[in-house]
């Protein structure tokens, strides 16, 4: 099964410019044959055979690049993966302990774009911070109670939108080392960083295809140690 899902999602990576163009060549030589309404209905049997036996072929080979990526994660993490009975149309999560936080991800596919999500445990409840990847829309308006943070960095406050009800304490948690971590991060597309309620959620945007999901887990689980250590000493 591995290997036939393989070869699939190498067949799909072939630039398919010459077959098509041989194909067009062979239906418009059916059509000067035959005449156009044989050429129409030959088109329209070729779409359907791609249809009912391409598509099919294709979603069950992304479906099982996907359960490979999870099955090496749940090894490397020692989590526990937890999928419904139909796999492809659910939304996967795992649990993993991570010195002694309890860590849940979940693969968010159907969210528009699709997006990976982690949350941690974090040992301040009063402690509220968020971090965006700075566009248009990240600069219009304030949350709730929220303020607008510079942490003095160009690189940094060019980048990201940090917004936080106590802006002292959100200084104090965006150390330099902190903000390295948060550029180390290898998905920064739709990147969202937020400490709320006793927890700590990273969200980045997921693509089914990646192999990169295990640094990606590093690097958030990086990130969430620097976090923990700088709060500690800063307290």
């Amino acid at each position: 099964m591995n290997w036939l899902s393989a070869r699939i999602r190498e067949l799909l990576q072939i630039d398919v410019t010459v077959p098509l163009a041989v194909a067009a060549i062979i239906w418009a030589a059916i059509g000067g044959l035959y005449g156009i309404g044989v050429a129409i209905m030959a088109l329209g049997y070729a779409l359907a055979v791609a249809l009912v036996v391409g598509l099919p072929l294709m979603i069950w080979a992304f479906a099982e690049a996907e359960k490979e990526q999870l099955r090496l994660l749940e090894e490397r993490f020692h989590g526990q993966l937890q999928r419904s009975w139909v796999p492809f149309f659910s939304e996967p999560s795992m649990r993993f302990d991570h010195h002694g936080s309890e860590a849940l991800v979940t693969f968010k596919r159907y969210d528009d774009p699709g997006t990976i999500q982690m949350t941690l445990d974090w040992p301040d409840e009063n402690d509220h911070l968020s971090i965006a990847r700075a566009g248009v829309l990240s600069h219009l308006g304030k949350l709730a109670g929220f303020q607008d943070i510079q942490v003095g960095n160009p690189i940094f406050d060019d980048a990201y939108v940090v917004k936080a009800m106590d802006p002292d304490t959100a200084l104090s948690l965006l150390t330099r080392d902190v903000q390295h971590c948060v550029h180390a991060i290898p998905e920064q597309r739709n990147l969202s960083i937020g400490i709320r309620n006793g927890q700590l959620t990273v969200i980045t945007r997921y693509d089914s295809s990646s192999s990169e999901y295990g640094s990606l887990l590093d690097a958030t689980l990086r990130l969430y140690d620097q976090f923990v250590s700088d709060a500690t000493h800063s307290s």
